[in-house]
């Protein structure tokens, strides 16, 4: 029957402990590398060495050289993310298909994307909002159609572009500090004009996602990963900035749902015309910005999310919303240097 021998616990696992701090990775507690748009920066000492990534249509990285221009690893995928056995690996990067991290500890082989694993066919979990979706498996990766789609995450804050007769033409969804094409490709302000309301609104939100104002971080947060959709467009010039409910019902319907505490979708709209800012600073007696702007509807937009919009009562300074909306607001003037605001349409407030 042969003899049974010990083994030490270094025979039986290999244990690295790998730490997140924003863009910067730690492995075992020293630095292992530092993330940056389009590639990474790996340290010898105090010595960094940088490498670079070309990417596809969808974001997979299919080649990594580094500073000196030799290619280090290139990477040709099946569909859904599985690697061919061919390609050149001298290089220990794990960021590939989507520019996800492919976790490969015990031949596990799952792409992180954040809110589920994928093993380069499906997701292994449960998608969150699978019941907007009843037609397609709660594990399929973006409706079982990769060449056209991509899932940065599945959750969904969604900028509708429209052409000059009303129709929606696109609707990009932002997530991990961009906005997406349905094709999987993301936004680049600088090479397109799609909407200057779309940039000032990436810029917000990248500004709150760089603060350290954890209140805000935590409502953007919640809108990301929320399992209702929260729609946002740009509006006339010299209109307001407004949040309503969405939910695809009548306006008798879904008054009744906030009324009663449900949570709901939005639609906001957006106005960050000079009109609309000298009309508030006219009103209002200071000066607003595109950022405070987005935080104060974001906290509307919180609201109806979490189901508080219940004791909106539409009485401006005694609004227990807007009061809401206003203190979130002034959030934002403290990140900017900006007085606070205290009116509500030439009204004062009473915190």
């Amino acid at each position: 029957m042969g003899s049974m021998l010990s083994v030490s616990a270094d025979k039986v696992a290999v244990t690295t402990q790998t730490d997140y701090c924003g863009n910067v990775i730690y492995e075992n507690g020293t630095l292992s590398r530092i993330l940056v748009d389009g590639g990474y920066i790996t340290m010898s000492g105090t010595t960094p060495s940088y490498h670079y990534y070309i990417q596809d249509h969808q974001g997979n990285n299919r080649v990594v050289f580094n500073q000196s221009g030799t290619i280090e690893q290139t990477n040709h995928y099946y569909p859904f993310g599985m690697t061919f056995g061919e390609g050149i690996d001298n290089s220990d990067n794990r960021y590939k298909y989507n520019g996800k991290e492919l976790d490969r500890m015990h031949g596990l082989d799952l792409y992180d994307y954040g809110a589920r694993m994928q093993n380069g066919m499906q997701f292994t979990t449960i998608d969150p909002l699978a019941e907007k979706y009843y037609s397609i498996s709660p594990y399929a990766y973006c409706a079982n159609n990769p060449i056209r789609f991509i899932d940065p995450t599945g959750n969904e804050i969604v900028f509708l572009i429209r052409d000059s007769s009303g129709k929606i033409v696109e609707q990009l969804v932002y997530n991990n500090g961009n906005f997406w094409h349905a094709n999987g490709k993301r936004y680049d302000p600088g090479k397109e004009s799609l909407s200057k309301t779309l940039y000032a609104t990436l810029e917000a939100y990248r500004e709150i996602e760089n603060s350290e104002d954890k209140v805000l971080k935590d409502q953007l947060s919640t809108l990301v990963g929320s399992k209702k959709t929260h729609y946002i467009e740009e509006g006339p010039i010299g209109e307001a900035n407004y949040v309503t409910p969405y939910e695809g019902k009548t306006v008798t319907e879904e008054e009744k749902m906030y009324k009663s505490g449900e949570p709901m979708g939005t639609i906001t709209v957006f106005d960050f015309s000079e009109k609309s800012k000298k009309k508030f600073r006219e009103e209002n007696g200071v000066e607003k910005s595109n950022f405070t702007t987005v935080v104060h509807e974001l906290r509307h937009q919180y609201d109806f999310n979490q189901g508080r919009m219940y004791d909106n009562n539409k009485q401006g300074a005694k609004d227990p919303s807007e009061i809401r909306a206003v203190k979130n607001e002034n959030r934002a003037r403290r990140i900017e240097h900006l007085p606070p605001r205290i009116m509500y349409d030439g009204e004062k407030i009473k915190f």
